[in-house]
């Protein structure tokens, strides 16, 4: 109750000069809630009321630029590329000599690719919730209860059976402690289960460029983007370029279908029971009930299979053009 506005004004400011724009915006977004909720469900403990709600009034005048990086298939196969050189290898001049990416990472990033989905959601991805399509046997099907997606609805994603053989045995080789997840993280364990961090992928892209704190220093940092002639690009930019390819090959729809930008299947998928005598029979109802939504989209599911087909076959095409043995290796020498 002590609380001024013109304090939390001042660290808003200092957390735009340290962290940037969104930092600061999401600061003041989250201390409006935090207020919010005492005043109305704890009025009493915090001393607050609807008398006085000066923490609406909370704003930043800033605006952040929008992102237009948009990286080609030729960059994204690039950057994959450098991340198999360095399962069994560290990267040049880092201090902690570990090899460069883990397998569960390396497979979180080619989830990432191969489906453009938001990085949080995206790899929250349980395994009771990947399976071969029952009504088509060219797909599995992926999905995430509304509570994971930003939109807060349900999606059900399409993904072509070439995706899902390529993605196996990925997903097999990472470690697993029988998590539910099916990108877990290597830090969960059987009491506390995880799924990998969203910025793992990302942070590993960064240390290609040699930005790195485990760098010995700046004489042994190396940007390997920039010797494999790729420009930075985060994981979050694989929806502008999904978006284009589906625009160049004349559905941009698509893009919206599988981003689930626009799709409206609220129905909330549940877990009605959770012990181990009735798991079996819960999976299969969540999986008819999974199917029931996916198909139940209408033409939405058939759009999403369209787009998926077209832009895993093109990413998958360029991947298998570039590993013949005397191009497999880019400039990421050690």
């Amino acid at each position: 109750v002590l609380l001024k506005r013109g304090e939390v004004e001042k660290v808003r400011d200092k957390i735009e000069a340290s962290s940037g724009i969104s930092a600061a915006k999401k600061c003041v977004s989250n201390i409006r809630s935090i207020m919010n909720y005492c005043c109305e469900y704890k009025s009493g403990e915090s001393g607050l009321d609807h008398k006085d709600m000066w923490w609406e009034l909370l704003k930043t005048d800033s605006k952040i630029i929008a992102r237009t990086r948009t990286p080609s298939i030729t960059d994204i196969v690039k950057t994959l590329q450098l991340a198999a050189h360095y399962l069994d290898r560290p990267l040049p001049g880092r201090v902690d000599g570990k090899h460069g990416l883990r397998e569960n990472v390396y497979a979180a990033f080619w989830w990432l690719v191969l489906t453009a989905q938001r990085t949080t959601a995206g790899l929250a991805l349980r395994k009771v919730d990947f399976y071969p399509d029952p009504r088509d046997p060219d797909y599995y099907l992926a999905a995430w209860d509304e509570g994971v997606t930003k939109n807060k609805k349900t999606h059900v994603l399409p993904v072509p059976m070439r995706a899902v053989d390529h993605m196996l045995p990925l997903i097999e080789a990472a470690k697993d402690h029988g998590s539910e997840w099916v990108f877990a993280s290597e830090r969960g364990k059987e009491d506390k289960d995880i799924s990998i961090s969203r910025t793992a992928v990302r942070q590993f892209i960064v240390r290609l460029q040699g930005r790195d704190p485990l760098m010995r220093g700046k004489d042994a940092a190396r940007d390997l983007l920039a010797e494999a002639g790729v420009l930075h690009w985060t994981p979050h930019d694989l929806r502008r370029s999904i978006t284009t390819s589906m625009d160049d090959n004349g559905i941009p729809g698509g893009a919206s279908a599988v981003l689930a930008h626009e799709i409206k299947l609220s129905e909330h998928l549940g877990e009605d029971a959770l012990t181990e005598a009735q798991r079996e029979e819960w999976a299969a109802n969540r999986m008819a009930k999974i199917t029931k939504l996916a198909y139940g989209g209408g033409t939405f599911l058939k759009l999403k299979k369209s787009a998926m087909t077209i832009w895993t076959d093109a990413v998958l095409d360029a991947w298998e053009a570039v590993q013949a043995p005397e191009e497999a290796v880019l400039l990421a020498a050690e």
